[in-house]
C-alpha cells in the first residue's frame, strides 16, 4: 500500500522591544557607613559580582539566613564576588552586636533611616531578608537602563497531523545584559481534541503543554516561560469563529522550577512559583471585504486581554495588547502589537513593550511514503 503523510512546517521569528528593561531604576550609587567607622560606595565594586543583602538585627528570618551566608562566604570571597550586607536597624548598637554575634566577617553597612531608607526604596525592598545579585551592568545605572532592550524568539512549528502541533523555540535577549545572549529554550505541544466546523464558522478546543529552561536571573515576580523562568505550563484553548470575527480564550497554570522554590529561609517566601493565567483575544477581518482567492492579502485587527494571578502570593497583573496582522497568500503572517499594563502589583521587568513577529508556513514540507 502506498500513502503520503503531509506535514506542516512553520518558521516563526518574534521580536519584543522594550524601551526600559526595568520597572524601577536601581540606585545609581550609594554611600553608607561600615562597621569600621568609614564609608564605602557601591560604585567602588564596578567590574565585580556583588551580593547585596538587606537585613536587620530584630528580624528573626534574617538572623537564620545569616548562618547560611556565613557558611557559604568562604567559598566565594576569593572568586571576585563581593558580599555587602545593609542593615535597616535604627540603632547602631543593636546592629554591631548582631554583626559580632552572627560572626559576619564581610563588609557590613547600615542605613539608620530603616524603612525610610532611600537605598532600600531604590531597590524595591519591601520585606527582609532580601538578597540581590548584582553584576557590573546593574551597578552602572546608564549601561543597561538607557538602552533599548530586546528579546528575539526564533521558533519552528511542525504539524504532525491536523490535530497535533509541536513547537521548538528559544530566546536571544539583551533584557538582562548590555549584549545579546542566548537566554532560553522551549518545547511546546498542542493537541486539538474537538472541532466543529461549518461554513464561515467553527468551534475548536485544544490542550497544550510547554516546558522551558532559561539562564535568566531570578529578579521579578511575573512568571513567564518565554525567557524569564524555567518550568512547565499546561493550558486549555477555546476558539470560536463567526464569519469575520474570532474569539479565543486560554486558561492555564504554570509551575516554576528553580532552586529558590525550596529555599524556605529566604527566596521561597518572597517569590511566586505557581500562577494561573486567563487570556481573551478577539480578532476581526477588515480586508478583503469579499474572499475570492487564497492569494489575497488579509488585514486583521486584534485585541487581547492578558491576566496572571500568583497562586502562592497575593500578586497579579492585567495587560491589554492591541495588534495588527497581515496575512500574505494564506501562509505568511506579519504581526505588529503593543502591550501595556492596565493594573497590577507584581514586580515586573516591563510594563510596556512592542511585539514584531513574522512567520511563514510550508504545507507538505515532509512526505513519508510506504
Amino acid at each position: 500500500m502506498r500513502y503520503s503523510l503531509l506535514m506542516l512546517l512553520c518558521i516563526s521569528f518574534n521580536l519584543s522591544l522594550v524601551a526600559q528593561a526595568f520597572r524601577q531604576e536601581p540606585a545609581s550609587d550609594f554611600k553608607l557607613p561600615t562597621q569600621n567607622g568609614d564609608s564605602i560606595s557601591l560604585s567602588q565594586f564596578r567590574g565585580k559580582v556583588v551580593l547585596l543583602d538587606f537585613w536587620a538585627s530584630w528580624c528573626g528570618p534574617c538572623r537564620i539566613a545569616n548562618k547560611h551566608l556565613v557558611k557559604i562566604y568562604p567559598n566565594y570571597k576569593n572568586k571576585n564576588i563581593v558580599f555587602l550586607s545593609i542593615s535597616l536597624d535604627e540603632k547602631q548598637a543593636d546592629w554591631l552586636s548582631a554583626v559580632k554575634k552572627d560572626k559576619l566577617n564581610w563588609t557590613q553597612l547600615i542605613d539608620t533611616k530603616a524603612w525610610n531608607s532611600p537605598v532600600a526604596a531604590a531597590w524595591d525592598v519591601n520585606s527582609i531578608p532580601t538578597t540581590i545579585k548584582l553584576k557590573n551592568h546593574l551597578v552602572q545605572k546608564t549601561a543597561l537602563l538607557n538602552q533599548f532592550s530586546f528579546r528575539s524568539t526564533p521558533q519552528v512549528f511542525v504539524g504532525l497531523n491536523k490535530n497535533l502541533t509541536i513547537r521548538l523555540g528559544g530566546t536571544v535577549s539583551s533584557m538582562y545584559s548590555t549584549q545579546a545572549k542566548v537566554e532560553s529554550f522551549q518545547l511546546y505541544a498542542k493537541y486539538r481534541f474537538l472541532s466543529k466546523d461549518a461554513i464561515h464558522r467553527h468551534f475548536r478546543m485544544a490542550g497544550y503543554l510547554e516546558a522551558a529552561r532559561t539562564n535568566a536571573p531570578f529578579h521579578y515576580d511575573e512568571i513567564n516561560l518565554g525567557g524569564d523562568r524555567s518550568g512547565l505550563e499546561a493550558g486549555l484553548i477555546l476558539t470560536q469563529l463567526w464569519n469575520k470575527f474570532a474569539l479565543s480564550g486560554t486558561l492555564s497554570q504554570t509551575q516554576v522550577f528553580h532552586y529558590y522554590r525550596w529555599d524556605k529561609v529566604r527566596h521561597g517566601v518572597l517569590h511566586p512559583f505557581t500562577s494561573a493565567q486567563f487570556n481573551l483575544s478577539a480578532g476581526y477581518l477588515v480586508f478583503p471585504k469579499t474572499y475570492n482567492s487564497y492569494k489575497q492579502t488579509n488585514l486583521n485587527f486584534y485585541l487581547e486581554l492578558l491576566t496572571q494571578k500568583a497562586l502562592d502570593r497575593s500578586l497579579y497583573y492585567v495587560d491589554l495588547a492591541p495588534a495588527v496582522q497581515l496575512i500574505f497568500a494564506s501562509k505568511t503572517k506579519l504581526n505588529v502589537g503593543y502591550r501595556f499594563q492596565l493594573d497590577g502589583d507584581m514586580k515586573r521587568m516591563m510594563q510596556r513593550s512592542w511585539l514584531l513577529s513574522l512567520e511563514t508556513s510550508f504545507l507538505g514540507a515532509f512526505k513519508r511514503k510506504n
